[in-house]
């Protein structure tokens, strides 16, 4: 970025408080989640008669394997973007100070993205509280069931997830001089993985469709705005 050489006490004062404000509600997430009221579960299987017809339709039970899948699907969309963001640009800037500089910058608004959107949707997950859909099926995830988390369904934080790594990708490749058909591809090829991830979390039994929906537009809206924010600081 063009201004990074040039960044004011105020634009950097700015700057800061965008880092400071996105590690305050992480934090804030870790604190409820901790003082949460974890229900116990006395082995009845709830009622699915009790969810809407929508989610209910697509309701799951536990599946281990599509369970890790959905993970490492939301994992690798994040390896494309460190990849393309941050190792290849590094390498190259190496040696050139301030290229170098623009790399760092772009990480550290990665970073917030990520305690941003981390922060907002765990909030979301303690406070509403939402039975997951293997609940409502025999042999739910019993590891689940004993750290609490069968509570958590909403919104989708592998959803949440990888759909901030759409959005700084996003943001990132319209300061980039990449060719265009270079951005389709990999714009394209991430959507795919974040929709995927999507598909994936339901078919675990993991989340209903309204979580996953949620949990991508919180993850795609949280990451766009702390990307614009940060670049509209450094070039105002």
């Amino acid at each position: 970025m063009n201004n990074i050489e040039s960044i004011s006490r105020k634009k950097l004062m700015q700057l800061s408080f965008v880092m400071v404000l996105g590690f305050a509600i992480l934090g804030l997430s870790i604190v409820l989640r901790e003082k949460r009221i974890i229900p116990e579960w006395n082995g009845e299987i709830y009622r699915i008669e009790n969810v809407n017809s929508l989610d209910a339709a697509f309701a799951h039970p536990y599946n281990k394997a599509v369970d890790n899948a959905g993970t490492l699907a939301f994992i690798f969309a994040h390896l494309i973007v460190c990849t393309v963001c941050f190792l290849i640009p590094g390498i190259e800037a190496i040696k050139k100070r301030a290229c170098l500089k623009a790399v760092v910058f772009d990480f550290i608004v990665y970073v917030e993205s990520w305690a941003y959107t981390f922060g907002v949707y765990r909030i979301l997950k303690t406070v509403g509280g939402r039975i997951r859909p293997y609940m409502y099926f025999p042999n739910p995830s019993l590891k689940d069931i004993a750290e609490g988390d069968f509570i958590s369904s909403w919104p989708s934080g592998h959803s949440s997830a990888v759909f901030l790594a759409g959005a700084f990708l996003f943001w990132w490749l319209k300061d980039s001089p990449m060719k265009p058909a270079s951005k389709k591809i990999l714009m394209a090829a991430v959507l795919v993985i974040g929709i995927l991830t999507m598909v994936l979390r339901i078919l675990s039994g993991n989340h209903f469709p309204t979580d996953v929906l949620t949990g991508a537009f919180i993850g795609f809206a949280v990451a766009s705005i702390v990307s614009v924010a940060n670049r509209k600081i450094l070039t105002n």
